[in-house]
């Protein structure tokens, strides 16, 4: 199997399993809202949401279109806070190193302090309607 082929299906079981371990039942909100980036709707992207904590624990996320993203109910999120993660990658044609058919490499486009070193926290409660405009 391609390389990019095993990490993007690697990627989707990943996800599968993050969203089936926060299942909802009683008690648990859809969340979903608009997220921009500089003023500007992030055209695409993750967006994930942590238990706090030394060792923070993935409970939901959802991929970003056009600017919106969409955790429903059975895949929610329990009232509480929860520490945020949002990322958007893109191909940078400019720099080299990839393989086969993609010899760009990919760079984040948001800064870290959104995603890797976030310490963007959100509370959760019902009608978990959340914005999230980055700078």
């Amino acid at each position: 199997m391609h390389a990019n082929c095993l990490k993007h299906a690697l990627l989707v079981a990943g996800w599968t399993l993050l969203l089936a371990g926060c299942s909802g039942g009683d008690g648990y909100q859809a969340i979903s809202g608009k997220v921009s980036f500089q003023g500007t709707p992030l055209k695409h992207g993750s967006i994930q949401f942590f238990l706090p904590g030394e060792k923070s624990v993935p409970c939901a996320g959802a991929m970003i279109q056009n600017g919106v993203y969409e955790v429903p109910r059975e895949h929610g999120l329990k009232p509480g806070t929860y520490l945020v993660k949002i990322s958007s990658s893109e191909k940078d044609p400019n720099v080299k190193g990839g393989t086969g058919l993609n010899p760009a490499l990919v760079r984040e486009s948001i800064p870290a302090l959104y995603n890797k070193e976030s310490t963007l926290k959100v509370e959760i409660v019902a009608g978990g309607k959340r914005d999230f405009d980055l700078d």
